[in-house]
């Protein structure tokens, strides 16, 4: 790991990232009532502080923090933020002209469908207001 990602603290390898055995948490957690940033390289910092839920490769527990270092790599391998690496490889030779990783609202989004939230009371909430961050972890 030291190689794709110099300074990265977890004893982890791509394929335990790809896999959710590496042992990371959910870096999501806390920003359950705030955007979480966009940067991946403060996420990464953030996920790089929490401790591992079990030794790397000793279990499952699924992850989005995995998908986010797997894309600070990406970053740091091709040279380019994540977004535009994926907007130009993945979605523009697609002809997905509308898609991108990006910060956003979905009630302010074209033809955008509006997910819901389950509240502390239990009730659903359309989520069209919030503000969404797409990151390596989802959210294009």
């Amino acid at each position: 790991m030291a190689a794709h990602l110099p300074g990265f603290p977890h004893p982890v390898t791509v394929h335990q990232l790809l896999t959710h055995t590496a042992g990371l948490g959910d870096v999501f957690a806390r920003y359950r009532d705030t955007p979480p940033p966009a940067d991946l390289a403060r996420l990464v910092a953030e996920i790089g502080r929490e401790p591992l839920t079990f030794p790397p490769g000793a279990g499952y527990r699924y992850s989005n923090s995995g998908y986010v270092v797997l894309g600070a790599i990406v970053e740091r391998l091709t040279q380019m933020p994540y977004a535009e690496y994926v907007r130009q490889h993945i979605f523009e030779p697609a002809g997905m002209a509308q898609t991108a990783v990006t910060r956003y609202r979905p009630a302010e989004t074209p033809g955008m469908a509006i997910g819901y939230l389950r509240t502390s009371d239990g009730a659903l909430r359309a989520n069209g207001d919030r503000v969404q961050v797409g990151t390596s972890a989802g959210g294009a």
